[in-house]
């Protein structure tokens, strides 16, 4: 929260400086994603938003550290190294299961339809 308001703090420093935005054409309109700031304000879904971006939510393993000090003691340590791996393999297993089920489906429909049907379907979706 902000010291001097009762409001979310949202790495806005000071809403005296106007904001700089790029002109994006009059056809962007509603496409224009949340703005991050005043999380007051439907905070919740411009969290999700933002965050499907972020490292910190799609990568495992990823740590903060509070400077170079911390960096290179956590590097060296192999707990943390052994965590880390461990999280990194249960990702790569994750995703490959997730790739391997895709494929598996896309190939059961090639077979139930035939491969042009399944390129048209997948050409309209």
């Amino acid at each position: 929260r902000h010291i001097d308001r009762d409001q979310t703090y949202d790495g806005w420093f000071d809403r005296q400086i106007p904001r700089v935005r790029l002109a994006l054409g009059e056809d962007v309109g509603s496409h224009e994603p949340p703005e991050p700031f005043d999380l007051d304000v439907d905070g919740a879904s411009k969290v999700r938003y933002w965050m499907r971006l972020a490292d910190f939510y799609h990568f495992p393993g990823v740590r903060s550290f509070g400077g170079l000090a911390e960096l290179l003691s956590s590097l060296l340590d192999s707990e943390a190294l052994a965590v880390a791996r461990e999280a990194t393999f249960r990702h790569i297993v994750q995703t490959h299961e997730v790739a391997a089920a895709a494929f598996a489906a896309l190939l059961s429909r090639a077979h139930a339809t035939g491969p042009a049907a399944v390129l048209a379907a997948s050409a309209t979706s």
